[in-house]
């Protein structure tokens, strides 16, 4: 008898500690729109959907974690089942932090954007040339911005939005250096992949190519399917096949 009324004593503070550990809805990460950037110091992006004053949703290494606000000392903390998302105050150059379940930091991050139209399939970044790369004048640079169906694997990728520079020119021995954004007047379909490329152009010949640092070695996939929203391209020289040269 006496377990038993302990028992009934305890299931209570457990209903309500399983209350508070309730994350959003499966729903709510579905339909996972991010609105802020953040770059780590790993080189890992964070992004954050802050659905409500209570709620929030960080896409990490392609894995959507929700989360629900919990007390903290200062700045915004957030838990869900396995991670702790812990920020500071708002706007470029504030600070967060990725954490486990322990308290254990993951990553220290610092935000790099913010997206004025969340539902816009909106892509900021820069590109560079370095300044080893050989001079040239009157090229076309061509940024691009694809949208694709993941779901159809014979279908065309569309153009959606695109960054055109014609007369276009490199000094050796100088960084060239530009920030772009595309995307911001197309909205965003979240069942659809999107991917950026770069080329300089010298009539319809590739002279040089932008090589995306968050995926030097695939497709430059951005905004969804674990995609950044914000990029940076090093444009190299290509080869007579068109790739990269060393």
């Amino acid at each position: 008898m006496r377990n038993r009324l302990i028992w009934l004593a305890i299931t209570p503070l457990l209903f309500a500690c399983s209350q508070a550990d309730k994350t959003p809805s499966e729903a709510a990460v579905k339909d996972f729109l991010p609105s802020v950037s953040y770059l780590c110091d790993s080189g890992e992006m964070v992004e954050a959907a802050y659905t409500s004053e209570q709620q929030a949703s960080i896409r990490y290494k392609q894995h959507i974690h929700a989360m629900q606000i919990t007390a903290s000392a200062s700045g915004a903390k957030y838990q869900g089942a396995s991670l702790i998302w812990w920020t500071k105050g708002s706007g470029a150059g504030s600070e967060a932090m990725l954490l486990d379940q322990k308290g254990q930091s993951l990553e220290r991050c610092k935000e790099v954007s913010m997206v004025v139209n969340p539902v816009a399939a909106q892509v900021v970044g820069e590109f560079i040339i370095p300044k080893r790369v050989g001079s040239f004048d009157g090229l076309r640079l061509e940024l691009t911005l694809f949208k694709y169906d993941p779901r159809i694997a014979d279908k065309a990728a569309e153009r959606v939005d695109s960054l055109v520079i014609d007369n276009f020119s490199h000094v050796q021995e100088f960084v060239t250096q530009q920030d772009f954004v595309l995307g911001q007047n197309i909205k965003l379909d979240p069942e659809q992949g999107y991917y950026l490329t770069l080329f300089v152009l010298d009539g319809q010949r590739r002279t040089h190519m932008g090589i995306c640092q968050h995926s030097p070695d695939n497709l430059c996939k951005v905004l969804t399917q674990g995609g950044p929203l914000q990029v940076e391209f090093v444009v190299n020289p290509v080869d007579n096949r068109g790739e990269p040269s060393s």
